[in-house]
């Protein structure tokens, strides 16, 4: 098995987080936090069903509606 692909999981250019959240201490939340502070460089989409806004980040509301191709910068 090849190992060149790895890059692509431990560089990524984008990223989707589904289960972003703003309610405390709950996974998604934490998460979102994170990604927030990392000072990710790249594209970030972000995914959860309870409000199409959250923190100025537009939110989709399920996988389907994901935008297919490029992720939003």
């Amino acid at each position: 098995m090849s190992i060149r692909n790895l890059a692509y999981f431990t560089h990524p250019s984008s990223i989707a987080l589904i289960g972003a959240s703003g309610r405390p201490a709950t996974v998604g939340e934490v998460l979102t936090r994170n990604l927030l502070n990392s000072g990710f460089a790249g594209g970030c989409t972000w995914s959860t069903p309870i409000t199409p806004v959250f923190r100025i980040l537009k939110c989709y509301p399920d996988v389907e509606s994901l935008p297919s191709g490029r992720i939003l910068p």
